[in-house]
């Protein structure tokens, strides 16, 4: 077996790579099922929604990660399967909200919403120790998540109201997310939390 133990940023970038397109196939799904001009509205919704993810997985992954901790790196890989897998969902939604088979894309949008923040919680072990993911912190993403997923299953009367309710999810993400990045860097800085 391969040597699985790298600094954590020096990873080969196949994952990075095969993120980038997964988020890329993602787009060019909103922008052809979601003309700008004939569907401005749902469009919009599903970019700013993916865009949240987008910045969720950067500074998840990225921004708090510890790049020269060496440590074993295959949970980091398995990770960035489920997130991709988690894209993957995602992006099979948004292309059958608008088909024939628009039944099928809540529960794809649901589990997809569920694979991609779980896979990117996962990557929490190899961030700096501050930026670390504690179980009450896990708690607090759990209940935005499991708030969110329940008003999806439960509120979705129209494909709006679903995209909407979307974005309150991933926005309501983010900002637990940015607020615990200020207290650990405050943290770090000494200042009062």
């Amino acid at each position: 077996m391969p040597n699985s133990s790298y600094a954590c940023g020096s990873l080969p970038s196949t994952k990075s790579k095969l993120k980038d397109y997964t988020f890329g196939e993602t787009v060019i799904a909103i922008i052809k099922n979601y003309p700008l001009l004939d569907l401005p509205l749902e469009g919009i919704l599903l970019f700013f929604a993916m865009a949240t993810l987008f910045i969720f997985y950067i500074s998840q992954t990225y921004l708090t990660l510890d790049h020269h901790r060496k440590a074993d790196v295959t949970v980091l890989l398995y990770a960035h399967l489920v997130i991709i897998l988690g894209l993957n969902f995602f992006t099979v939604a948004v292309e059958l909200f608008p088909s024939q088979h628009s039944d099928l894309a809540l529960p794809m949008l649901l589990v997809g919403n569920l694979l991609f923040y779980g896979g990117s919680l996962a990557t929490s072990f190899y961030n700096q120790q501050v930026h670390h993911v504690n179980r009450s912190g896990l708690l607090v993403y759990g209940a935005i998540l499991l708030i969110g997923n329940g008003a999806l299953a439960f509120l979705n009367q129209s494909d709006i109201f679903v995209f909407v309710l979307l974005n309150l999810l991933t926005h309501g993400m983010i900002a637990y997310h940015v607020l615990r990045y200020r207290r650990a860097n405050r943290s770090l800085l000494g200042e009062e939390v």
